[in-house]
């Protein structure tokens, strides 16, 4: 074979190579679009649930822009514990809440997307809603809406400023063309996937008539700008997940489990040290986990109802919030006695960097709290949803 037959045949190789790879990458990226529109799909049917359940669509954030509309969708999303091992009396990154939300959720990520955390640990999402549905504190119903839910967008894709998931601010104006940088909606490089009213897709491309994205804009009116204005916060991305969990039961121990009844669970930082103790029930043994990781800076354990419980407690002396568990909080319903507040403070003295407690108390129990602990934050239990 001559060089020239040679030169050919390598060139013919190339191009053969090239066009494979045009096309693998294209599958791929199609493969991922369809992902993303399940994803929207799965948003749009949890939306519907919830709006038949409660009778409005989820407020963009309550009142108190503790929580976020897709919190409030998650049990309409995914058969998962994870909602229920929320605490909604407090703001979903207090130290008590941090850990639930340092993970990743598949659903509500786009495909392909490597960087699904922040700086912070926090888990994002890459899906934001329509302000004119979901705002803070919305009640809006979907028989309200007038102009018919084909033609009214309720989420849409994002590729850049993306949020944490539980960030109660996860709305955004649909008031710039496709993919034209921070703030737009956008996602693939010909334009973004949008999930309407009705639960239908509908694809957005950038070169789409500046009217008639106007139109698919405002096709639901604004409220107030003071009801939908979003702090000027940004997130750090990562790939790195900050947080693992080890979950403990009576009999063993699981690296990385999701949990469940009956499992208690570790969370360990990047480098390993603990910081955050969740008892689900009191099954296990309580002594078994705090003396292996006596530098936990969170805890959440049922009220004790002995001096002994009281003492593996106030043994963690990095402990800066604790959490005890009422009766009605338990997994395992079974009785059990406490001890008097009185006894309860006096242990809880000995802790010098305690910060946030969170307990069920009556008027006189939270004066004598206050009295004894003038340093620390008190949150008072109310088992109340969202």
């Amino acid at each position: 074979m001559s060089r020239t037959e040679l030169a050919v045949v390598v060139i013919i190789v190339i191009l053969i190579g090239s066009f494979l790879s045009i096309g693998v990458s294209r599958a791929r990226i199609a493969a991922q679009k369809m992902s993303s529109q399940n994803n929207l799909k799965q948003i749009g049917l949890a939306v519907h649930n919830f709006e038949s359940t409660y009778k409005k669509i989820p407020s963009g954030c309550d009142e108190n822009a503790n929580h976020g509309w897709l919190t409030s969708i998650f049990p309409y999303m995914e058969a998962s514990a994870w909602y229920s091992n929320v605490d909604f009396d407090i703001a979903w990154e207090h130290p008590l809440n941090h850990h639930q939300f340092s993970i990743s959720i598949p659903s509500y990520c786009l495909p392909g997307h490597a960087e699904r955390f922040t700086q912070e640990g926090y888990g994002i999402t890459d899906y934001q809603a329509n302000p004119a549905l979901m705002h803070k504190g919305s009640k809006v119903k979907f028989n309200e809406l007038s102009s018919g839910l084909s033609n009214i967008w309720l989420a849409g894709e994002i590729s850049s400023d993306q949020k944490p998931f539980g960030y109660p601010f996860n709305w955004r104006e649909l008031n710039q063309p496709i993919n034209s940088g921070p703030g737009s909606f956008g996602a693939w490089a010909d334009g973004a996937n949008f999930v309407l009213a009705d639960g239908s897709i509908k694809f957005m491309p950038n070169n789409i008539d500046t009217l008639a994205l106007q139109q698919f804009s405002a096709s639901a009116p604004l409220p107030d700008k003071s009801l939908y204005e979003s702090p000027e916060r940004k997130f750090s991305l990562t790939t790195k997940q900050r947080s693992n969990s080890i979950c403990f039961s009576d009999r063993e121990e699981k690296t990385r489990s999701k949990g469940g009844p009956g499992f208690s669970q570790v969370w360990l930082d990047d480098d390993n040290s603990p910081k955050f103790i969740d008892f689900a029930s009191g099954l296990i043994e309580v002594e078994k986990v705090v003396r292996k990781y006596p530098q936990a800076k969170t805890l959440r354990i049922p009220y004790p109802g002995s001096s002994q419980e009281l003492e593996l407690i106030c043994s963690l002396k990095e402990l800066g919030t604790l959490s005890l568990m009422s009766q009605a909080e338990y997994s395992n319903k079974s009785q059990r006695t406490q001890i008097e507040v009185n006894e309860l403070l006096e242990g809880l003295t000995k802790l010098p960097r305690l910060k946030y407690l969170k307990l069920k108390a009556s008027d006189e129990d939270l004066r004598l709290i206050k009295e004894r602990l003038p340093n620390c934050e008190v949150v008072l239990s109310s088992n109340a949803g969202p």
